[in-house]
């Protein structure tokens, strides 16, 4: 059973991908901004994170940043699913340059490969 966090400061989002991730027998925690979520990350390591790129105050490309550029290996090694409600450039820009790829939408079973060991250790998720 892997540790999946969700980043989101929307709590309806947020609470979405937590049932769909624990029905897929996931352990999951949450969190509702950038600095919650690294402190969450730092405590325990997550197998998977799922992070909105908007929210107010350390935003998801912030977090990101952080934990891909700390000297801390087990961190900079987690997969992370950057989430975006809107099909932005910017983010599509920003995110191949680090070696993301764009999905259309989330789909379990892509997170399922990623969880049982995966190269892909960064995918952009666009959502509706």
């Amino acid at each position: 059973m892997a540790l999946v966090l969700v980043v989101d400061d929307e709590p309806d989002l947020r609470e979405l991908v937590r049932i769909n991730l624990e029905q897929a027998g996931h352990r999951v925690e949450t969190a509702a901004d950038g600095d919650e979520a690294l402190a969450s990350v730092r405590r325990e390591p997550p197998d998977a994170l799922f992070l909105d790129v908007r929210m107010p105050g350390t935003d998801g490309w912030a977090v990101l940043e952080e934990l891909k550029a700390g000297s801390r290996r087990d961190l900079s090694e987690i997969p992370v699913f950057m989430v975006t409600a809107a099909d932005e450039p910017e983010a599509r820009l920003r995110g191949g340059i680090q070696g993301a790829r764009f999905f259309p939408e989330a789909r379990l079973s892509f997170v399922e490969n990623l969880l049982r060991g995966s190269d892909d250790r960064l995918a952009i998720v666009a959502t509706s």
